[in-house]
């Protein structure tokens, strides 16, 4: 029997998809975290852990006053 995946599974999985199929430019800005925890119906609490695991698997990085941003080397 299997588990279902967590939300914090779920927001990597779906983002990681919307990264790979281009809807980020490569390099630019995610949506703010408030827009995707709406997006996601999830807390901020819950989507910044996904964003971190993102980070920890190299798909994007956190710059400072900027937000979110895609890595330029996720899609060659």
């Amino acid at each position: 029997m299997s588990e279902a995946p967590t939300t914090v599974a779920t927001i990597c999985q779906t983002l990681n998809a919307r990264i790979a199929a281009g809807e980020f430019a490569v390099g630019g800005k995610l949506p703010s975290e408030r827009a995707l925890s709406e997006q996601f119906a999830t807390t901020r609490i819950t989507l910044q852990e996904a964003l971190g695991q993102l980070e920890a698997q190299g798909v994007i990085y956190r710059q400072v006053r900027r937000g979110w941003l895609d890595r330029k080397s996720t899609r060659l």
